[in-house]
């Protein structure tokens, strides 16, 4: 979602394939395609991705790391969606904005933090049980810290 509100217009469409592995939601696929905006689609990746940010940082720890990693990228879409002519339509654009504030809204309730390693120190630990399927190749570090030691490499397809 940062790639896609960082460059709109050059990444909207990367960006969503990178979430998705290369697929579009069926409903998302057909408004694209039906789109109006003469930008191949940005509109309704743009509403799409803004309000999944937004309703993401209704959840502090969410907003936290958001306005960590995205707080720069948000306020340059906040000017990109000001200025650029991105839709036909005003009642998208107003929506999209209003979308942007709560999302400052909401990352103005929790604190800054200068790093990640601070941003988890208050969190409590909550156990849960799942599976998860890797997309790409990755590590898994020892801590929560960049500078942590890697503790194993996963493949793509590798379940956990």
């Amino acid at each position: 979602h940062i790639l896609i509100l960082s460059d709109p217009n050059g990444s909207a469409h990367v960006g969503w394939a990178e979430m998705y592995d290369g697929r579009f939601i069926p409903a998302l696929k057909t408004a694209l395609e039906e789109d109006d905006d003469e930008n191949g689609g940005i509109q309704q990746i743009v509403r799409c991705a803004m309000k999944t940010v937004v309703a993401a940082c209704e959840v502090p720890c969410a907003a936290r790391l958001f306005r960590y990693l995205g707080l720069e990228a948000l306020k340059r879409f906040k000017h990109w969606a000001e200025t650029k002519a991105w839709t036909k339509h005003q009642w998208v654009s107003d929506e999209v904005l209003g979308w942007v504030d709560s999302a400052f809204q909401w990352m103005q309730q929790t604190p800054a933090f200068a790093s990640l390693e601070a941003m988890s120190e208050d969190q409590m630990e909550i156990p849960f049980n799942a599976r998860l399927e890797v997309r790409r190749p990755c590590e898994l570090l020892r801590e929560p810290c960049r500078t942590s030691r890697v503790e194993t490499r996963l493949g793509k397809g590798q379940t956990l």
